[in-house]
């Protein structure tokens, strides 16, 4: 492995790299600087000799990537990137068949928390004034810099105090500051920080896990998910959804049948659509890249769209008058067309069940920003340990593939997702209940019907459906259910068991447990609330193993949930 960091000159609105630090896993280094420092350490780095490489960086997925990107798109070398929105998770040349990665999703904290986490004390991140990185200042020596040059201000209050006392400090003792010196010696402390720390959290995870968490892996989630799969997954037990969903032939667009419909009615016309009929499914030239592939044909966006293109002209040979419209122009025009939004909304229909809809909720905002507590009222903070892996490992989860049901019963008779209208209950409380007053963000009593309160076509979890209509709420419809007969209640016990004992261990004992007495109290009482038997020998501090099990812990749900606006991109 290797790792870098760059640092730029920030001039005329650009960030120009003038030095880049570069060590190895023994801690060789190489030092590129001046106006050439983005070639030289491209050049020397894609080379033959660096094959096999994994390069990692912090934060390289929103700032030192681009970078690179620049560089190969300049001098025409192909690359494969993997995005998550603007930020590129992955970088990969196969020419050289070196990868780049990030620190920072692995490892989810500043650099300068990397010393104290990893135990790695005599580490420490230093102070220097990016600001001040121009190129008059190049050669500087002199008093040390102003604090506005460290930008202070973008610090938080402890690390701004901290900061100024030592500034403070190095200005009363006359300190001689020499740019070269200092960026120097700042570049290669955060490169050294970041190389230490990162390989002793490989050691790390491989002593626990038998897996190098860098190796194939983007992301922690997916690094948790590998040694799932690896060490505790159990067979037919996780079912793989198809690419289309379980009814493909349902996979119509509502956007498409709500247009036809309205034009059909403007124009007192007979259209045919997926519910009448039939409909094709196209990719819009506009609204994908030509590269795209459609995972259900297995061609690319531009296939599909000329051949659609060709059959609007044969069509139009036939003599037929073919009117086409695109999802991207029905979106603009709804935007500005009243009379189409509002049959829009009115239209009776709804989209095929789609799980990701019921991935939503928590309570998350501030409902009150300000209190002056009385002479008897206290502030206090609340906090539940370990929420993610309590769910994961004690409530219970589906097994295998769903029943797609229609004809429906109870929904107490179910167990999974359940796709229905449900209708509020009466009454204004901190958070709204009527879907138009929502949408309208109504602030006077409601007065709106039922059917303009109800809440259309939304896709729930059944367990919490059924804690609604405690409360009130009613079903309207349900248009679709999908439940799964077999369940487990210990599906991820195992792994969450795994990694619980090792937090709880390297946490060590709790301040108040000081004899022998108290400790053993500890260990058998942890044993009676959760099942696992903590080693009173192992019991003590240990920040990097505690932080890796927290790691494994909380950020293991999220593989089973990833964002789908992860994307490839392939550089031809």
């Amino acid at each position: 492995m290797l790792f870098f960091d760059f640092e730029c000159r920030q001039e005329n609105g650009n960030h120009e790299p003038n030095l880049c630090v570069i060590q190895n896993e023994a801690g060789d280094e190489w030092v590129f600087e001046g106006d050439n420092t983005r070639n030289g350490f491209c050049e020397w780095l894609f080379q033959k000799e660096r094959a096999n490489c994994v390069v990692m960086a912090q934060n390289f997925q929103g700032y030192d990537s681009y970078f690179i990107l620049q560089y190969l798109r300049e001098n025409g070398v192909k690359y494969d990137v993997i995005m998550r929105g603007a930020k590129v998770l992955s970088l990969s040349v196969d020419m050289f068949k070196i990868r780049f990665i990030d620190s920072l999703n692995f490892i989810p904290m500043r650099l300068a928390d990397f010393p104290k986490t990893f135990g790695i004390e005599e580490l420490a991140k230093g102070y220097f004034p990016n600001l001040f990185d121009k190129k008059e200042n190049e050669n500087y020596v002199g008093s040390i810099p102003p604090t506005p040059y460290y930008n202070p201000n973008g610090m938080s209050p402890a690390a701004k105090e901290k900061f100024l006392h030592w500034h403070r400090n190095l200005k009363d003792n006359d300190y001689v500051f020499n740019f070269q010196e200092e960026i120097l010696a700042y570049c290669r402390s955060d490169v050294d920080i970041l190389r230490r720390c990162c390989l002793e959290f490989r050691e790390l995870f491989r002593d626990v896990t038998k897996i190098d968490p860098f190796e194939k892996c983007l992301i922690i989630a997916s690094a948790c998910n590998q040694v799932y799969r690896t060490n505790y997954l159990r067979e037919n037990t996780i079912a793989i959804i198809p690419p289309r969903g379980y009814c493909p032939e349902n996979k119509q667009s509502l956007l498409a049948q709500k247009w036809l419909s309205y034009t059909a009615e403007r124009n007192e016309i007979c259209i045919q659509h997926a519910r009448n009929g039939g409909e094709k499914r196209v990719g819009c030239i506009n609204c994908y890249a030509r590269d795209t592939m459609n995972p259900v044909k297995g061609k690319t966006m531009h296939d599909l769209h000329q051949k659609t293109v060709e059959k609007i002209q044969y069509l139009k040979n036939q003599g037929y008058n073919v009117v086409e419209v695109w999802e991207c122009r029905i979106n603009r025009e709804l935007a500005d067309n009243e009379d189409m939004k509002y049959y829009f909304d009115q239209y009776d229909g709804v989209d095929p069940l789609e799980p990701r809809d019921a991935l939503y909720g928590g309570r998350t905002d501030a409902l009150r920003l300000y209190h002056e507590c009385n002479h008897d009222e206290k502030i206090r903070y609340v906090d539940f340990t370990s929420l993610y892996p309590w769910c994961n490992k004690m409530t219970r989860t589906v097994v295998g593939h769903p029943l797609i049901t229609e004809n429906f019963d109870d929904i107490s008779t179910y167990f999974g997702l359940v796709k229905c209208t449900v209708l509020p209950p009466r009454g204004k409380l901190m958070f709204p209940l009527c879907k138009t007053c929502a949408d309208a963000c109504n602030q006077t009593p409601c007065d709106h019907s039922d059917s303009e309160r109800a809440i259309q076509g939304t896709t729930w979890c059944r367990v919490e459906l059924e804690k609604a209509l405690e409360k009130g709420y009613q079903i309207v419809q349900i248009h679709e259910v999908w439940h799964f007969p077999e369940t487990s209640d210990d599906l991820f016990k195992d792994y969450i068991d795994t990694f619980l004992k090792i937090k709880q261990e390297e946490s060590g004992y709790q301040k108040d447990c000081v004899t022998e007495e108290q400790k053993q109290h500890y260990v058998d009482e942890y044993l009676e609330k959760s099942g696992i038997h903590l080693d009173p020998h192992k019991i003590e501090y240990n920040p990097g193993l505690r932080a890796l099990a927290k790691l494994m812990l909380n950020s293991f749900w999220g593989e089973h949930h990833a964002f789908i606006d992860i994307f490839s991109l392939h550089d031809t």
